[in-house]
């Protein structure tokens, strides 16, 4: 057991913090010499422990945490047991950061030497909703750009190279991405109390059109089939109809004698290309010819009277002398008799070749030859008198 000065004093005080805690034995011996009848005595001390409420301590939760014990949250080493309050009013041993406010979390604890306790300081962080959208989509290269409704953090690109987001406003720089599809995230918060949301990007761009290019029409022929590319767009313009699904055709007849502009447009909602081409439409050939003075002698010229389309080509049969580009006869340089005309227009601008006939008759002249009566002449200047021709049989 233990003895001396540094446990018992002069006058049989006891030094506690010189004890062990517990049941302590103390013997005391008499001095030599001395007459006592006892000349020594054991005695047992027993040491009880002070409470140890642990210390203080600061600590940051995330509203996102679980909830978690308080005690493990002490510093120091404190002793189970004892009791939790917050405000002055009970609380367990339980910190939910979803539902327990920040502050001060109070732990007391008694002993035989008295109370004990220390704080648990809380501060709760809470990070902001990071919920956001840039609207529907999808969006187009030429919009320039296009913002985030809601900015309460920083924003990430999932492909930085190809889709420019500007980090603190999460503007999307449309002019500069590329075409494709894409996710941009926003987080809030840090560390281990963060949150994130992420939406998807389409990012497009307006297609190269080209409308094609067609032959011209008449306006009494069918309709051309209109093949723009790429595929999947509207036609638009004076005799351009159909759908999607169908199919787009120009209708000469709708859009009428003339040149017309019609229209391609196709691409993304919001994101379209347009390009141009011209349809001409032409009005067929019609004329009409006549030789209002046949029978013609064969003597003169004959001219033809022509109405409607020129440029056409006169022909006939052989013997009638013929001008093939004005359709004037020589009836001299013909072979009298009854010749039909043909007066054609060659097949253009999508109208079919047109032909028109006239007849003309081209009749001999008589002939009567000149007789003279009498002896022979003498080369002296003497008339002779030319009798009228005979008639046959007189």
């Amino acid at each position: 057991c233990n003895a001396g000065a540094n446990i018992i004093a002069a006058d049989g005080g006891i030094q506690p913090s010189s004890l062990q805690i517990g049941a302590n034995e103390v013997i005391y011996n008499a001095p030599a010499g001395t007459c006592y009848d006892i000349m020594s005595d054991t005695a047992t001390v027993t040491l009880n422990p002070q409470a140890d409420g642990g210390s203080d301590r600061f600590v940051i939760a995330c509203s996102l945490d679980a909830p978690f014990q308080l005690m493990d949250s002490l510093g120091g080493t404190p002793q189970a047991g004892g009791s939790w309050f917050f405000g002055g009013s009970p609380h367990p041993d339980v910190f939910d950061p979803d539902t327990d406010p920040p502050g001060a979390y109070s732990y007391s604890i008694s002993g035989p030497c008295g109370n004990a306790g220390a704080d648990v300081v809380i501060s709760l962080a809470t990070p902001t909703d990071p919920v956001f959208s840039y609207g529907a989509g999808p969006f187009c290269t030429t919009s320039i750009s296009v913002s985030p409704d809601i900015v309460s953090g920083t924003f990430t690109s999932s492909d930085a190279t190809n889709l420019i987001v500007d980090a603190n406003t999460g503007i999307i720089d449309l002019t500069n991405s590329q075409p494709g599809s894409y996710q941009v995230t926003q987080f809030t918060g840090s560390g281990n109390c963060a949150l994130s949301h992420t939406e998807s990007v389409v990012v497009v761009a307006p297609p190269n059109v080209s409308p094609g290019t067609y032959p011209a029409s008449c306006v009494n022929g069918g309709a051309t089939i209109l093949m723009g590319s790429p595929a999947d767009g509207i036609w638009s313009g004076p005799g351009a109809s159909g759908s999607v699904g169908t199919g787009f055709s120009f209708d000469p007849a709708s859009a009428g004698v003339g040149t017309h502009v019609i229209t391609y447009t196709v691409g993304e909602p919001g994101c379209t290309s347009a390009a141009s081409t011209l349809m001409t439409v032409n009005a067929p050939s019609t004329a009409t010819i006549s030789y209002t003075g046949s029978p013609y002698c064969n003597s003169g010229m004959a001219t033809v009277t022509r109405t409607g389309t020129a440029s056409g080509m006169y022909s006939s049969t052989s013997g009638l002398s013929i001008n093939p580009t004005s359709g004037d006869i020589t009836p001299g340089s013909s072979t009298p008799g009854t010749y039909t005309v043909t007066y054609t227009v060659p097949a253009y601008g999508g109208c079919a070749q047109f032909q028109t006939t006239a007849q003309i008759t081209i009749n001999a002249a008589p002939g009567a030859p000149l007789v003279y009566r009498g002896p022979p002449y003498s080369p002296s200047p003497t008339s002779a008198t030319v009798a009228p021709p005979q008639t046959p049989g007189r």
